[in-house]
């Protein structure tokens, strides 16, 4: 694994580790390495900052079964959602994306 990889990995479970803060959850249940799985899933090579992921059901603890894999900017979209209380809209909405 070279730099650019680690660095990947650790940026996207640092944002999923503070988005449980935000859904005022105690701990997440999910991995670096899961994480990883779920982004390579979407794209065989991504680039370091492209793609994170979320809660589906934001009343859920982040675990692999409970994320969706989205671009930075879907992500940006989706916190607004999530400070403004729109939660159920939010789970609407990432509900679609994992049909996706």
């Amino acid at each position: 694994m070279n730099d650019t990889e680690k660095k990947r990995r650790i940026w996207t479970w640092r944002l999923c580790y503070a988005n449980r803060k935000r859904f005022q959850q105690d701990k997440i249940a999910i991995s670096q390495n899961e994480i990883d799985q779920e982004i390579i899933k979407i794209d065989p090579n991504p680039c370091l900052g492209m793609y994170v992921v979320m809660p589906v059901d934001s009343n859920v603890m982040i675990c692999p079964q409970n994320v969706v894999v989205v671009t930075a900017q879907q992500r940006k979209q989706l916190m607004k959602l999530v400070h403004t209380k729109k939660l159920q809209e939010y789970n609407r909405i990432t509900a679609q994306l994992k049909l996706e």
